[in-house]
């Protein structure tokens, strides 16, 4: 009798247990509401990932998905997506690239559609700084981008607020799950959610390592892989603690309780480069892995993109690439401002001088340089490598003049500062930085309108007089600068020299037209060191030493103490 008891028991519990799966699954949908389950999967021996998602049906008997096709500087991105599929019975699917949007028609009044693709990487070999914005996905570990992994329905418009459910299954155990949303879960559920935020994440997993420390009770997570030349892990996350508390204290704001670090290392045989990119209570970073990165490049890389957690998602443009001059210049220079201040890897003030100057130079040398701000448009700031550093360029430039007009002015009351934290506080009454709100919140702090000096130099394009404007800020100054030149041109995919500099160093060092580069070693910030190119000329190697360097009159700070006390970080 009790074996029988026992039974019944076990078999009511195993129903109640069904009951609860079951109502799970068939509770009605909301209409913001999304369910993903991520697996992982193999194709003709290639990693993928694959997403099958729920979601409340369209009423009209058309539901349409948008997945950006062209993003982020890259370009046809349905050529990820795979073995697309309405698993709800009598629906069709119809893929439009061109339009970013994949429609499913069904019968008019279903409650909800389940739809199934598959995300796969679509570059081959190792991966590079260029290729960050696409996915990536091996059998050791993947790194996507929401946006290239998560499609989202048509109806929903940017006011809406999105519930995410993200399941993540099937993955090994030590296959780390980690994401802008959190680390080591298995299933997330994302609550009020705006559908920008959910795009711009960043999603890995694999072999990542994961260290985590506390500020101010808040989570801070490094998620980094690989074997480093030159960084051990830890120095890496005191830098990334170190940059993190100074920019919280900077802006009174240490209301995140959760913020990662994604740091992906790419193969480089000579130089250095790296990329980051803001996100939602992230950055996600890749860094070049050699003996010529280093922990001072890493230290920039984290204090520019961690500062665009304010300027730039906090403080947002009105018009993305019109306010480029904001987002990314006067996040610049606080960079190197920041970095000086809290002596982050024993930096001073010294350091910030020289980061000035140059700034002054790139600017006073870029190709574009007196480009209207017009002509920043979407297309040429990701086509463009001129246009691209433009916005930092006169940007930094503009801040660092401000910065000292506002300080000289109130006797050193008040400076940039007060006008990045007023323009915060009106962020966060729902207002977008423009033109019109930045001279009205600058204009406080300053004796005279400073409508005409912006309109000069920002919007028109004009460079500033900087021998005069050192003058009145009483700056001590040089008035010729060592400027990089690298001296030629060369062929990207045949590496055969197409142009030469008529009296250029590397003219006089011997390189000729029609001369094959086999390889090369530049030093790029550092004037002092010699560059050495090994060319083939007649089927014979010949090495070519020279020092890459031209004179320019372009005005540069001095470095000495009474500068350091006139600028007073």
């Amino acid at each position: 009798m009790k074996s029988i008891k026992t039974i019944l028991v076990a078999i009511l519990c195993c129903l109640m247990l069904y009951n609860c799966q079951t109502n799970d699954t068939d509770t009605p949908l909301q209409k913001n509401q999304l369910i993903y389950s991520v697996r992982p999967m193999e194709r003709d021996g290639k990693p993928l990932l694959h997403i099958t998602m729920r979601l409340k049906a369209g009423d009209s008997g058309i539901t349409r998905m948008n997945y950006q096709n062209n993003a982020w500087g890259e370009e046809s991105l349905f050529d990820v997506l795979q073995d697309m599929k309405v698993l709800t019975k009598d629906a069709e699917i119809t893929v439009q690239p061109d339009s970013s949007y994949i429609e499913i028609k069904h019968q008019p009044g279903l409650e909800e559609l389940e739809f199934s693709y598959a995300v796969k990487q679509d570059t081959e070999g190792e991966i590079s700084n260029a290729g960050r914005y696409r996915p990536i996905i091996n059998k050791k570990y993947f790194h996507v981008f929401a946006h290239n992994l998560f499609m989202v329905p048509e109806r929903i418009e940017d006011k809406d607020t999105l519930s995410v459910t993200i399941q993540w299954l099937d993955f090994p155990n030590d296959f780390v799950i980690h994401n802008s949303f959190g680390t080591g879960q298995r299933e997330q559920h994302l609550e009020n959610l705006a559908i920008e935020k959910f795009h711009m994440a960043i999603f890995v997993g694999g072999d990542f390592r994961i260290y985590t420390k506390k500020i101010k009770d808040n989570e801070l997570v490094l998620a980094t892989r690989g074997a480093w030349v030159l960084f051990e892990d830890q120095k890496v996350m005191d830098v990334l603690k170190n940059t993190v508390e100074a920019q919280r204290n900077f802006w009174a704001d240490h209301s995140q309780p959760y913020f990662t670090v994604t740091m992906l290392p790419f193969p480089m045989e000579q130089g250095s480069s790296f990329g980051g990119t803001g996100l939602t209570n992230s950055f996600a970073t890749t860094v070049s892995n050699n003996t010529e990165t280093s922990i001072d490049q890493l230290a920039y890389l984290f204090n520019h993109e961690l500062m665009h957690n304010w300027i730039g998602a906090a403080i947002k443009n009105e018009k993305e690439e019109a306010q480029y001059w904001f987002s990314e210049g006067f996040t610049e220079y606080l960079t190197y401002k920041n970095i000086a201040k809290n002596s982050i890897m024993q930096k001073d003030e010294r350091y910030f001088i020289d980061e000035m100057n140059t700034l002054f130079k790139n600017l006073y040398t870029s190709p574009v340089a007196e480009q209207p701000n017009s002509e920043i448009t979407y297309e040429n700031f990701w086509s463009n490598k001129g246009y691209e550093k433009l916005p930092y360029y006169r940007g930094a430039v503009f801040a660092f003049l401000l910065d000292l007009k506002i300080k000289k002015e109130s006797d050193n009351v008040y400076s940039l500062s007060n006008v990045m934290k007023d323009l915060l506080a009106e962020a966060r009454q729902g207002k977008k930085l423009n033109a019109s709100l930045f001279i009205t919140t600058a204009n406080k702090y300053l004796n005279e309108d400073m409508t005409s000096f912006f309109t000069k130099h920002i919007e028109e394009g004009q460079l500033p007089n900087l021998a005069k404007m050192f003058t009145d800020f009483n700056l001590q100054y040089n008035t010729e600068a060592k400027i990089y030149d690298k001296g030629f041109a060369y062929e990207r995919d045949t590496k055969i020299v197409t142009n030469i500099k008529e009296n250029s160093p590397v003219k006089k060092a011997g390189l000729q037209l029609g001369d094959r580069l086999k390889s090369w070693n530049m030093f790029t910030d550092d004037l002092s060191k010699q560059s050495e190119l090994t060319i083939v000329r007649d089927e014979e190697e010949h090495v070519i030493a020279y020092y890459p360097v031209r004179v320019e009159k372009i005005p540069q700070l001095i470095i000495n103490e009474y500068n350091l006390q006139q600028i007073k970080l």
